[in-house]
């Protein structure tokens, strides 16, 4: 996609994560050994202090407050685009930027929209996590205070990540990025939350399966140092912003100590007790999806995510609504377009509650698919005072002419998951065919569509 002005280059700052640990612990004095000898210094374990309930919303404020001024910080520091976006009246240019929201993609690459803003969520979670007394110590497994711990910092996710596009202290306040085209897309408010809690997720099965064990193997602080940020980097991104060394976990002590803990003869903090879930299937489920789908006579495919919730009507039966969107790949240069898709129906399952389980969905709801057509040449025209006025979006027909449909759609499929535990599984593939009600843009027809998926499914109710 040809553009003229520098695409927003988010959260590389999260990979200095990895290199945070090693300065940090190069100039702490508090873990230098003051004999000059090989041997590391022992650092006490944490305290079993009286266990607090609720969450320490002073500190989520202001560790939430340093988080939003790092990515701010460095949105200025990097973009041009945003410094020029900070010129003019607040109000118009911050108007603009909400009322030019529309479709799915928003003209980043893939690896921002689905790996960048997953680790924003990620972070984001773990900082609540830091801060909730009550479930801050669960590790990953089947108990209820993990799943509850990590919900609720989901919940606080979606809340920053909304307000990171849209609010007061926002890219469309800070920079009114999103007034102008490709920056116009829905995707970051569901992928960022939904796909950070995968990622939280999937570090602390990294951290209690594998960098554990790790620790237990060798006394090197050096080499535990980077098994926990290279594998934890979101936790180490949220422990900086709470004035902690990255490494820092509440569950166990530190990377300094000599002996391993994992021998018995230094122990972790507190464990919560695990509890055995109930039988029975689940109520209530919750998928996150990578959502690619093949437009059949197009020449295009369509890359992104979503996510789906299903509620229980009866052993076998539940009504399931979705909703997800993709960016359009194959299209010509100075063309970019997307789609996104919101369903409801029911789903029939066959051996609910087994280690392997079917299903078959048919669907119903809406499809909208929109495209953009961009003319360099008339952008590069326009006088400088015009490309950077708070109210651009007035010129927007000059350089970039949109189109779009929205129809009835129908889905039908079915798909395997597979059950990792009673709180989690995986989607192995999800097949279905889709068809829309829609017109041709562009002289091309987008009404079939074949969707593929595969993702996490979140069980709740038995555990």
């Amino acid at each position: 996609m040809y553009k003229t002005w520098p695409m927003k280059i988010r959260f590389p700052g999260f990979f200095l994560c990895l290199l945070f640990p090693c300065l940090l612990a190069a100039s702490d004095p508090a873990h230098s050994d003051p004999s000059g000898g090989a041997n590391p210094v022992i650092a006490p374990a944490p305290q079993t202090a009286e266990r607090k309930e609720g969450v320490d919303w002073n500190g989520l404020i202001l560790q939430s407050v340093n988080f939003l001024s790092v990515e701010h910080g460095f949105r200025l520091l990097t973009e041009p685009g945003t410094r020029r976006g900070m010129r003019g009246s607040f109000w118009p240019g911050y108007s603009s930027s909400i009322r030019s929201l529309h479709g799915w993609a928003d003209g980043d690459p893939f690896y921002v929209n689905y790996v960048g803003h997953p680790m924003m969520g990620a972070v984001a979670g773990q900082i609540f996590v830091n801060n909730d007394h009550r479930y801050r110590n669960a590790e990953f497994g089947k108990s209820r205070e993990y799943w509850k711990g990590r919900l609720r910092a989901t919940a606080f996710s979606f809340l920053y990540s909304t307000q990171f596009e849209l609010g007061p202290f926002s890219e469309a306040s800070l920079g009114k990025i999103q007034r102008t085209f490709p920056q116009q897309g829905l995707v970051d408010l569901v992928i960022t939350p939904f796909a950070g809690l995968g990622w939280m997720i999937a570090e602390d099965a990294l951290d209690k399966y594998f960098v554990k064990r790790v620790e237990g193997w060798t006394t090197n602080s050096w080499i535990r140092l980077l098994a926990r940020g290279g594998l934890g980097p979101t936790k180490s991104m949220a422990n900086l912003m709470r004035g902690e060394v990255p490494w820092r976990r509440d569950t166990r002590p530190g990377i300094f100590v000599a002996d391993s803990y994992l021998s018995g003869r230094a122990q972790p903090a507190a464990e919560v007790v695990l509890t055995e879930p109930p039988p029975g299937v689940a109520p209530f489920e919750f998928t996150l999806d990578f959502l690619p789908e093949f437009l059949p006579g197009t020449g295009a495919t369509c890359y992104g995510g979503g996510a789906s919730a299903a509620f229980r009507l009866s052993y076998a039966w539940q009504l399931v609504g979705e909703a997800g969107g993709c960016k359009l790949q194959g299209l010509r240069v100075d063309l970019t377009g997307d789609s996104m898709t919101y369903l409801l129906g029911p789903q029939y399952t066959f051996r609910a509650g087994r280690r392997l389980t079917t299903h078959l969905n048919l669907l119903a709801g809406g499809h909208k698919m929109t495209e953009e057509l961009f003319y360099p040449g008339k952008w590069n025209a326009l006088p400088e005072k015009m490309r950077t006025s708070p109210d651009i979006a007035k010129y927007r027909d000059l350089y970039v002419r949109g189109e779009e449909t929205n129809g009835f759609a129908v889905a039908a499929g079915g798909g395997v998951d597979w059950k990792l535990n009673s709180a989690f599984s995986l989607r192995i593939a999800d097949v279905r065919f889709r068809h829309s009600w829609i017109r041709p843009l562009d002289g091309v027809n987008y009404s079939n569509g074949i969707q593929f998926s595969t993702g996490l499914v979140l069980k709740m109710g038995t555990w």
